[in-house]
């Protein structure tokens, strides 16, 4: 029969093993996490710069959507203002030749 010192040696020897076991096990699963964390910021991080790149593209379009309708709406004042000076040029030409001739 095993004596008490015996048993007490061996559960504390089996203690031990547990939280070796314990011990190795934690680090394992804190690997693995720490894993899983860096492929989801991984994925995360490409998720925004594809979103960001998508938002970036959108917004040049309307910029440049933008930027045509201002140049022909600037083209069309720019043709009206042309029409009434060149209006203005007509009736000062004929107002000069009408007092040349008269």
């Amino acid at each position: 029969m095993r004596s008490i010192i015996e048993e007490i040696a061996a559960a504390e020897q089996q203690a031990e093993d547990v939280l070796k076991n314990i011990t190795s096990k934690s680090r394992e699963i804190l690997v693995q996490a720490r894993d899983q964390a860096e492929r989801a910021l991984a994925i995360a991080e490409e998720d925004e710069r594809i979103k960001t790149e998508q938002a970036l593209l959108e917004a040049n379009a309307r910029g440049e959507d933008a930027e045509k309708k201002t140049l022909a709406d600037m083209a069309m004042e720019a043709d009206e203002f042309c029409i009434k000076a060149k209006m203005k040029v007509d009736s000062t030409i004929s107002y000069l030749i009408d007092k040349v001739q008269n």
